[in-house]
């Protein structure tokens, strides 16, 4: 096999580890991924490269290097620009949004994650913009708005009903169990967090956030 095909399946398995919750089998692959893509050099490997940028930084913010992220995940922005993948940059976005919440920065964050559900909105897929919404919500709720966090986990959840989109669905509901929680309103808690976790492990989310 050639190098690029390689790293190519090195970012496979990264990519499968990570949407089962293994970060610590899977942050060796995309650390691989990234290490040939940039042996291999020359256009044909930025592709992979940007997708192993995205995949590092993603397991850097899960395993508490939160600076880490968001340098590999702006790395990874701009060179999906540069190759006229803006679906992919939003991706990028999206996630170096994730990565500042974790680390705290808050109003960065927030930044981050509302370019890219902007991004999302303009794609029309009802799927992704819920999950977005989802993220932006987590921004405000960690910024201790909760009347905003509410109203983006109140279309994201609208959105999924219309999309079928259990994923979705279940963060929406935790996620407003979780305002109502803080909010001190236990009676409307419960109900929503039993929902939300059923479908959490009827759809086998790991990673719902």
């Amino acid at each position: 096999a050639t190098r690029l095909q390689q790293a190519t399946a090195s970012l496979t398995l990264a990519e499968c580890y990570f949407a089962a919750g293994l970060f610590r089998n899977g942050e060796p692959w995309a650390a691989r991924a990234l290490e040939l893509s940039r042996e291999i050099g020359g256009t044909n490997s930025l592709p992979v490269r940007t997708r192993a940028l995205r995949h590092c930084g993603r397991y850097a913010a899960r395993m508490g290097r939160h600076d880490e992220a968001v340098s590999l995940l702006r790395e990874a922005k701009e060179l999906a620009r540069s190759l006229g993948d803006a679906l992919l940059a939003a991706d990028c976005e999206y996630a170096m949004g994730v990565a500042l919440l974790l680390a705290t920065h808050t109003a960065a964050a927030i930044v981050s994650l509302e370019t890219a559900l902007r991004a999302a909105r303009e794609t029309g897929d009802a799927a992704l913009i819920g999950s977005r919404l989802n993220g932006v919500g987590g921004g405000y709720f960690r910024a201790g708005d909760y009347r905003t966090a509410m109203i983006h986990y109140r279309e994201a959840h609208e959105l999924s009903l219309k999309s079928g989109d259990r994923r979705v669905e279940s963060g929406a509901l935790g996620n407003m169990a979780n305002v109502h929680s803080a909010l001190g309103e236990r009676e409307q808690t419960g109900p929503l967090l039993e929902r939300s976790l059923t479908l959490a492990l009827e759809t086998g989310d790991r990673l719902a956030e």
